[in-house]
């Protein structure tokens, strides 16, 4: 369902533009009141961290006129009407830094300046490929790349030094998963929930981030220090589909290394089925959509091998019938009998 707001926007306005942005003016009533609303319009920005092929971040000194300072940045800036972010992104990297972008991640979309502009800000990761030369705008000819390893990137960020806002977001974003891919040595506990309703479909999410940009997967996450795996699960299910959930039982632990189970690294993930108890769907900023699916008619493109967590769940109910008809599981049993 669509939030609700006090407001109303009865007109808006354009009261001055120039090739970047809009000035506008909208009249809104709020209750029985009616207001004016300065703010600028833009068509979106984007901010993109550089990694070049020995795994080493790519970022800028640039000297900002508002301010009369020199800012930490990674390369970004605004996008033109109509333009896909990814596009605005690559031509970024290439007029800023010089480089063409090799391979491309989302890291997901914030508010620059929510209470003075309607503008987001996509943020990305970039691994850089050739060099081509920069192409920079006048103001922009002062910039300094510089090429710093990621623990030096943060501790510039504990430092006294300034960073635009989206380039703290988008290493915020970008640290763990770079950390993941670069020292791939170390093992990170997950889990993953098979939610089954009173109709004993399965709840499903579709990813809006990579890895699996565009797949279905369970909901799931890590495990955090002294959490148990239960109390993981049912967090880690509340926080991606807004549901409370109990867990049954256990459906296995999985540890298979290789990218088509995880590309960020080695994952040992515990797997189980659980209940719905309350709560009201909503998705997470991670997903584009939840949806309740027959277990046997699971869609096509899913993520991180949870179409066999899926399999094994129903294996279990179809080899210990006796146990799961006390737990009332009877819907999913008649159609398993039906099976050959």
């Amino acid at each position: 369902m669509p939030e609700k707001f006090p407001w109303k926007k009865i007109s808006s306005e354009v009261v001055c533009k120039n090739p970047w942005w809009e000035y506008r003016k909208d009249i809104l009533s709020v209750g029985e009141e009616t207001m004016e609303y300065h703010y600028v319009h833009t068509p979106g920005a984007v901010c993109v961290v550089p990694v070049t092929e020995e795994g080493k971040i790519i970022i800028m000194k640039h000297p900002r006129y508002l301010l009369q300072k020199n800012f930490w940045e990674f390369p970004g800036g605004g996008m033109k009407e109509g333009q896909a972010p990814e596009d605005a992104a690559c031509a970024e990297v290439c007029e800023e830094i010089g480089y063409e972008v090799k391979k491309l991640i989302s890291l997901g979309s914030i508010a620059s300046w929510a209470g003075v502009s309607d503008e987001i800000c996509h943020l990305f990761l970039a691994y850089m490929g050739e060099a081509v030369g920069v192409q920079r705008e006048p103001l922009e000819r002062g910039i300094e790349v510089v090429v710093k390893d990621k623990e030096e990137v943060d501790a510039l960020m504990r430092g006294r030094v300034y960073w635009n806002a989206p380039s703290v977001s988008a290493w915020f974003m970008a640290r763990n998963l770079l950390w993941q891919q670069h020292e791939g040595q170390k093992t990170r506990i997950t889990v993953d929930g098979i939610v089954v309703n009173r109709k004993k479909e399965i709840l499903m999410e579709k990813r809006q981030i990579e890895p699996f940009k565009g797949c279905w997967v369970l909901p799931g996450g890590h495990v955090e220090y002294n959490e148990t795996l239960k109390k993981a699960v049912v967090r880690e299910v509340k926080e991606e589909t807004g549901l409370d959930a109990q867990p049954l039982w256990m459906v296995g632990v999985y540890s298979e290394p290789g990218k088509d189970r995880d590309p960020r690294g080695h994952v040992v993930s515990t797997c189980y089925a659980l209940e719905v108890k309350g709560g009201r769907l909503k998705k997470n900023q991670e997903s584009s959509q939840l949806k309740w699916f027959d277990p046997f008619k699971l869609p096509r493109k899913i993520g991180f091998k949870h179409d066999v967590l899926v399999r094994d769940y129903i294996k279990q109910v179809k080899q210990n019938r006796s146990f799961f008809e006390k737990l009332g599981v009877t819907d999913v049993l008649k159609k398993i009998r039906g099976l050959r």
